[in-house]
């Protein structure tokens, strides 16, 4: 038996894996006080939530400058901006579509179960 199609289809799942991951955005940090762009994340503690006691306070990563130790401001492209809208589109367009099919079958059922009495 020949086993290659099984190789050549890893091969090409791996191939799939590092396309999808050269392209993931990389944010860009820019420091409000020095605008350096060296950065590092330690934890910091902030308030994640509320309860009925008062505020959830957890520790999170935050991206601080390494010449100040200032937190860093997320620089967003507008390429970054029109991609996630863009994502945001097709996404609309295929619930705008699930929803008509379910509206359209449910209104199916309804007339049917009206003839059916």
């Amino acid at each position: 038996m020949n086993f290659a199609p099984a190789a050549v289809g890893l091969s090409n799942l791996l191939d799939l894996r590092d396309v999808f991951w050269n392209h993931l955005a990389v944010p860009i940090y820019k420091c409000p006080r020095c605008d350096g762009n060296s950065v590092y994340f330690a934890q910091r503690p902030r308030v994640t939530g509320r309860n009925i006691y008062g505020d959830v306070v957890s520790m999170v990563n935050v991206a601080l400058c390494k010449v100040c130790a200032e937190e860093m401001n997320v620089i967003v492209t507008a390429e970054e901006r029109a991609k996630s809208w863009s994502d945001f589109k097709g996404f609309l367009k295929v619930f705008m579509i699930i929803s008509a099919v379910i509206l359209v079958l449910l209104g199916g059922l309804y007339i049917w179960a009206e003839l059916a009495m």
